[in-house]
């Protein structure tokens, strides 16, 4: 945790991060100082999932955060009348899988060995033998492309550059270089998703609430009110 806390902006080697306790954290250009103290104080005051260790601990992580955004599209696809499952979250088969070992569960030059298993016999062995994949992005950016001015037009008002935890002309450089300049889309995509977030409260979200909020669920931390926000 002290290592995470340590490193919010400075992204570690490959090697490191695949043998940690789980994906680094690590915060966006734009991010303010403000924000940076609020993050670090967050991780310092977190608990280990598990204390069987940071294999145990990592795959439960795993699990929770993307069982979190399974969550997030099936309520989106459900707004439309489309019902979604999740077969791979479901009970039995997170538990058959974690009581396998791990490092027979895993395989460096081999992904999913366990799901290669269990498909093997109604998945083509053709494909059950790639040892690649393509990205994700292709909607991302093609969206973008589309509706980068109405991007613009709502990080023009940025709730998080009033509260203090965003750099607006940082924002607004890295906001016209997105795309090409490689810029991971999930810095974009959470921070759209945050300022959404932000105006959707029907109690405005100010400096002051939200320190009372951290402060009650992390006893000792330092008060975020202790610094300056600006705009906030």
């Amino acid at each position: 945790m002290r290592w995470a806390a340590g490193t919010l902006r400075t992204e570690a080697p490959t090697e490191i991060v695949a043998a940690g306790w789980e994906a680094q954290p690590l915060l966006a250009q734009w991010a303010t100082s403000d924000a940076e103290q609020l993050v670090r104080a967050a991780i310092l005051a977190a608990q280990p999932i598990a204390t069987a260790g940071r294999g145990t601990h990592a795959a439960l992580a795993r699990i929770r955060s993307t069982a979190y955004r399974a969550a997030l599209y099936r309520d989106a696809l459900a707004s439309y009348g489309v019902r979604t499952e999740f077969p791979f979250f479901d009970r039995a088969v997170l538990e058959a899988c974690l009581a396998v070992r791990p490092w027979e569960r895993s395989d460096p030059w081999q992904p999913k060995p366990l799901l290669r298993a269990a498909l093997a016999d109604v998945v083509p062995t053709h494909l059950l033998a790639r040892r690649t994949k393509a990205h994700y992005n292709d909607d991302i950016y093609r969206g973008w492309k589309a509706n980068r001015h109405h991007v613009a037009e709502l990080l023009d008002d940025s709730r998080l550059c009033e509260l203090g935890l965003v750099d607006a002309s940082v924002l607004r450089r890295c906001v016209r270089s997105f795309g090409p300049s490689g810029l991971a889309p999930a810095f974009i995509t959470d921070t759209i998703a945050c300022e959404v977030w932000l105006r959707s409260l029907t109690s405005p979200f100010t400096c002051d609430r939200e320190s009372d909020d951290v402060c009650a669920q992390h006893e000792g931390v330092p008060d975020p009110r202790s610094i300056e926000h600006r705009g906030g």
